[in-house]
């Protein structure tokens, strides 16, 4: 194959996979419209609970030097 043959088939390739993306992101249609949280504007139960700190065992199974 030629260098401008493949130059310009990269180009058009880059080209149609711009639009295909350009037209897949754009959607109007979004529900989630003015609504902050991206949904039913309903609230989220959150659970709280005091950091603790303890020893954690490391596993290591390997083959080989570590």
């Amino acid at each position: 194959m030629s260098r401008a043959f493949r130059r310009s088939g990269l180009l058009f390739f880059t080209s149609l996979i711009a639009l295909v993306m350009s037209f897949s992101c754009d959607r109007g249609d979004s529900k989630a419209e003015g609504s902050p949280g991206g949904g039913q504007g309903e609230g989220v139960p959150v659970t709280v609970a005091r950091v603790t700190s303890k020893d954690v065992p490391v596993r290591l199974s390997a083959i080989g030097n570590v």
